[in-house]
């Protein structure tokens, strides 16, 4: 009785003739001629201030790691 049911719904779907929706992705390519993709390995309680500077300041947390290195090195 349930695979009638089912079979019933499958051929009320295809008799609507709905068409399917296809989406297309494009990758968003937005780099900045002078940087570089660089990654390493922090200890978390490092980490966790850095997400909390971030959130304090309402930055990224790219900016705080930014700031911090270009006031360190300068």
């Amino acid at each position: 009785m349930e695979k009638e049911n089912f079979n019933n719904l499958i051929s009320q779907i295809k008799a609507s003739g709905q068409s399917k929706t296809i989406q297309k992705v494009s990758p968003v390519k937005v780099k900045k001629a002078e940087e570089v993709q660089f990654s390493f390995y922090l200890p978390k309680s490092l980490l966790k201030a850095v997400k909390q500077k971030a959130l304090d300041d309402n930055k990224t947390i790219k900016e705080v790691i930014i700031n911090a290195l270009k006031t360190s090195l300068v």
